[in-house]
């Protein structure tokens, strides 16, 4: 598979559909911040589209709020949860066992691991 054919954050449905969950939930940006662990600024550029988290970011972030993560990604337009496998074939038989070990993970765990990621890729173009 071509790196261009792996499943990406629509730039576009991303920062609708977060700031709909978000309202529709309810949830102040503190509050919803608070339960995927990130700080003001990071949501606020999620939700103004200036700023995209990564797939597996996500991922974590779906399953906070217990949506399907290819609809909050803006690849699928079904936010129920049991859609996720249906949403994901293109995906390597490694990447799904490793989407499959990370939903396992406590809450606290998917955001250690979603800075792991976000740390490593910020430093990849860096020479």
């Amino acid at each position: 598979m071509k790196s261009d054919d792996k499943l990406k954050v629509n730039k576009n449905l991303f920062p609708k559909r977060l700031k709909s969950l978000r309202l529709a939930k309810d949830l102040s940006i503190a509050q919803a911040e608070k339960y995927v662990g990130v700080g003001t600024n990071t949501w606020l550029q999620w939700e103004d589209g200036k700023r995209i988290p990564n797939m597996i970011t996500v991922i974590g972030i779906a399953s906070v709020f217990k949506i399907n993560p290819a609809y909050l990604s803006g690849n699928d337009d079904d936010k129920r949860l049991n859609t996720i496998s249906l949403s994901l074939p293109d995906l390597s038989v490694d990447d799904k066992k490793i989407v499959e070990k990370f939903s396992t993970l406590t809450r606290t765990e998917k955001i250690f691991v979603g800075r792991v990621i976000d740390f490593i890729l910020s430093h990849r173009d860096r020479p």
